[in-house]
C-alpha cells in the first residue's frame, strides 16, 4: 500500500511538472512578442522568499543614480504582504502569469537561485546571475550528486545567464567548473557584502528592536545549513549550555537567536529548540544585516561563516556529524584549512569560546582571505549597477580578461 501511495505520489509531481512546462512555455511564447520595456529589470531571490540577499544591495545602487527605471521584485504569497520594500519597486507575485509577463518583457534580469520556470529568453536581454553564496566550505552544483532534475535546471540556467557575480578567485574557479557555464564572470565581490565593511551600531540597534531585547544584550547567531535529507539530527546544540558559559565568561546577558536555512520551514525553530529562551530568527529578511547586529556567529557548513568573517566578527564553526556530511557532500576546504574554531559537541565549542584569542582570529582570517583571493571591497553593489546601467541604454559592458579567465588560469597551475 505505502509503495501504491509512493507511486502516486510521484505520478501527480511529474504530472504538474509537465502541466507546468507547458503553462511556462505557452504564456512566454505568448509574450515574447509584447514590446521590451528597456528600462524594466526584474529580481528573483530565492524563488521569492523575501526582499534580501545580493538584489536588495543591486535595487538600493540603482535607485542611488536616480534614472527612470522600472524595477520589479517577485515574491511568493506570504512576502506579498509582508516583505519591506521601497516604494519604487514593483512587487509581482513569483510563478504567476504576471511573473511570465515581467520577465518576457524585461531588458535584465538578476537572480540569485537557479531559474525554476521554464521561460524562453530573447537575445536582447540580459541575465546576471549574481548566486546566493560566495565564498563557500561545502561543494555545490556539478562537484557534489544532485537529482538530474535539478541539473536539468542548473544547466538551463547556466546557459540563459549573460554574467555571473564573483567575490573571490575560488568562487570564479567553482562558476567555471562546476557550474556548467563558460560566460563573463564580473569579479567584484558580493553585492550583499558590501554592508560588512559599515558600521555596525545601526544593525545592532536594528536587530535589538525586532526582537525586543535590552540595547546591552549580547547575541549569538546561530545559523546551519540545510541536510539534503531534512533531518534536524545535526541541529543537537545545547545553545542553553553555550548560554551559560558566554555569560560565565563575560559576565554579561547573551541572548541566543537562531535562523534557519531559506529551504527549511521557519517554524521548524520551535520544534527543532523547544525552550522559549530560544528566539526565531528565521524570517528577519536580512542576513548580513542579522550577522552585523550580532556578537558572534556559529554555523555549520553555511558560507555565512566567511561573511560573519569579513566583518570581524568571532565565528565558530559546530558540527556533530560532519563524518557523514563530508563523506556525502564534500568540502573545498578540510577543517584544518579554514581559518574558524571547530567542534564536534557543546563541550568542545565551550572550550573553543573559553579559548578564543582576538588577535590570532584575525589574523587567520587575513591569510586565508588572501589565499582565495577575495575581492570583496564594499563597492560591488555601485559596480553591478553601473554594469546595468550599461545595459539599460545599450551601451558595451567591458568585463576584464582577469574577470574571464580568472577560473581556466586557475584550472592550468
Amino acid at each position: 500500500m505505502s509503495v501504491l501511495n509512493i507511486d502516486k505520489g510521484m505520478l501527480k509531481d511529474r504530472l504538474y511538472h509537465l502541466i507546468r512546462i507547458g503553462y511556462d512555455r505557452f504564456f512566454s511564447l505568448l509574450f515574447y512578442f509584447a514590446p521590451l520595456k528597456k528600462n524594466k529589470i526584474v529580481f528573483n531571490s530565492n524563488y521569492g522568499k523575501g526582499y534580501g540577499d545580493n538584489g536588495k544591495y543591486i535595487v538600493e545602487a540603482l535607485l542611488k543614480q536616480d534614472q527612470d527605471y522600472d524595477i520589479v521584485w517577485m515574491l511568493d504569497r506570504y512576502n506579498m504582504d509582508h516583505a519591506v520594500m521601497p516604494d519604487k519597486v514593483r512587487r509581482v507575485r513569483y510563478g504567476s502569469i504576471q511573473f511570465i509577463y515581467e520577465m518576457m518583457t524585461a531588458k535584465v534580469w538578476v537572480d540569485n537561485s537557479r531559474l525554476k520556470y521554464h521561460l524562453y529568453k530573447r537575445k536582447s536581454q540580459f541575465y546576471i546571475q549574481t548566486w546566493h553564496g560566495g565564498l563557500g566550505l561545502k561543494k555545490v552544483e556539478a562537484d557534489t550528486e544532485l537529482c538530474s532534475k535539478y541539473v536539468k535546471m542548473a544547466k538551463r540556467d547556466s546557459r540563459l545567464a549573460n554574467l555571473f557575480i564573483s567575490n573571490s578567485g575560488h568562487l570564479s574557479h567553482i562558476f567555471k567548473n562546476a557550474f556548467w557555464y563558460n560566460g563573463d564572470i564580473l569579479e567584484c565581490g558580493s553585492p550583499k557584502n558590501d554592508i560588512l565593511f559599515a558600521d555596525k551600531t545601526p544593525f545592532k540597534e536594528k536587530v535589538r528592536a525586532e526582537f525586543q531585547l535590552p540595547a546591552t544584550s549580547k547575541i549569538l547567531l546561530y545559523a546551519p545549513t540545510f541536510r539534503d535529507n531534512n533531518n534536524f539530527t545535526a541541529y543537537d546544540i545545547d545553545l542553553l549550555q553555550v548560554k551559560a558559559a558566554l555569560e560565565h565568561k563575560y559576565d554579561e546577558n547573551w541572548v541566543m537567536l537562531v535562523r534557519l536555512h531559506p529551504n527549511i520551514d521557519s517554524e521548524s525553530v520551535a520544534e527543532i529548540f523547544p525552550d522559549k529562551q530560544i528566539i526565531n530568527a528565521s524570517r528577519f529578511p536580512d542576513m548580513q544585516e542579522l550577522i552585523l547586529g550580532s556578537d558572534m556567529l556559529v554555523t555549520d557548513y553555511s558560507s555565512c561563516m566567511f561573511d560573519s568573517g569579513m566583518a570581524e566578527i568571532p565565528t565558530f564553526i559546530y558540527a556533530s556529524d560532519v563524518e557523514s556530511y563530508v563523506d556525502e557532500r564534500g568540502f573545498y576546504f578540510t577543517m584544518q584549512q579554514q581559518p574558524f574554531d571547530f567542534a564536534t559537541d557543546t563541550q568542545g565549542l565551550i572550550n573553543a569560546l573559553y579559548a578564543f584569542n582576538q588577535p590570532q582570529y584575525l589574523a587567520n582570517l587575513a591569510v586565508f582571505y588572501d589565499k582565495v583571493k577575495l575581492y570583496d571591497k564594499g563597492q560591488a553593489s555601485t559596480v553591478v549597477a553601473g554594469k546595468i546601467k550599461k545595459v539599460i541604454k545599450g551601451q558595451q559592458i567591458s568585463i576584464t580578461a582577469n574577470s574571464r579567465l580568472a577560473a581556466s588560469q586557475e584550472t592550468n597551475r
